[in-house]
């Protein structure tokens, strides 16, 4: 009988054993504790002011600053940031040191490449021993970038070569009146030379552009459809336009903007945004005039206007 008793005693004990090992394995899958190293290292990754975000917007351009702070009761012992499975940025501790807090800001400029969305890792391990005890974190970068359109060429409103009307979505194609009218929808700025309003990038539905069509019967009045793209001149020069990023561009303010930009002059940026939102900016390269092949003079609603554009995708 007593040897039944010790060895049920026994088989109890191990029982006992067995249930805490299963107990102590079960945790945050992001932690790595090693028995006997004490509580594992902490890692907090703020961006722009939010702590531990699971998504972030980004523009193409734009530097995204991280912040990361960690604590480790037995000692830091590395930080890795990568995007991907792509290292980024590494921070050992010194040998021989001892660090129990570190914190470090960490930045990253997103490019085109990165417009299908990243996801970016944070690695922390620390001095436990005999197995350093680690912890991650991440979060999924959504990057928005901007396309450029180089060398769009507009006829004035009286020129019959070059259409006057511009789709921005469309891939910048370039339509005649008539077939502007029969794509209405996809009309988003229109250039005309005016007696009063000179060079002109407007709105289709902008009065103006109907005054000067008011022979045609296609003229925008008739349109199905006549969106509202809003203008605002700047005072911004060729190298502010060059050094534009995806997210300069967005930030700027349209809300208040007119249905037309006039007097426009070569050098000149001007910010838009279209009735659905797309917002960009417009360099003006040239704007030409056609000499009236039967009083010989320059007539510029004849010429043309030669433009660059920067459209946040």
């Amino acid at each position: 009988m007593n040897m039944q008793k010790k060895l049920s005693a026994y088989l109890m004990s191990l029982l006992a054993v067995g249930s805490m090992i299963f107990l102590n394995s079960c945790g945050d899958t992001t932690e790595d504790p090693t028995p006997g190293g004490g509580a594992a290292p902490e890692i907090t990754v703020t961006v722009d002011g939010e702590e531990d975000p699971d998504s972030v917007a980004a523009f193409v351009g734009d530097s995204i600053e991280v912040e990361v702070n960690i604590t480790s009761a037995v000692g830091f012992n590395y930080l890795s940031v990568k995007k991907g499975s792509t290292e980024l940025f590494r921070k050992n501790k010194v040998s021989g040191t001892t660090v129990t807090s570190y914190d470090t800001t960490f930045y990253y400029v997103p490019t085109e490449a990165d417009t299908n969305g990243i996801v970016m890792n944070f690695e922390v391990a620390d001095d436990n021993t005999p197995t350093a005890q680690t912890v991650t974190s991440s979060f999924v970068v959504t990057v928005t970038g901007m396309r450029t359109q180089t060398a769009v060429l507009l006829g004035g409103n009286q020129n019959t070569t070059y259409g006057s009307f511009y789709d921005v979505d469309g891939g910048g194609k370039v339509y005649k009146i008539a077939d502007a009218k029969a794509n209405s929808a996809m009309i988003d700025i229109v250039y005309f030379y005016g007696p009063t309003n000179l060079a002109t990038l407007a709105a289709p539905d902008d009065e103006s552009v109907d005054v000067v069509y008011v022979n045609s019967p296609s003229r925008p009045s008739t349109w199905d459809t006549q969106n509202s793209t809003k203008f605002v001149k700047t005072d911004l020069a060729m190298a502010d336009f060059d050094a534009a990023t995806a997210g300069t561009i967005n930030a700027t303010i349209t809300e208040s903007g007119d249905s037309k930009a006039n007097e426009l002059a070569e050098g000149d940026v001007v910010a838009f945004e279209t009735a659905d939102g797309q917002k960009g900016w417009i360099y003006v390269n040239s704007i030409d005039t056609e000499r009236d092949p039967t009083t010989g003079q320059q007539e510029y609603d004849n010429g043309s206007i030669t433009i660059t554009l920067k459209i946040v995708n």
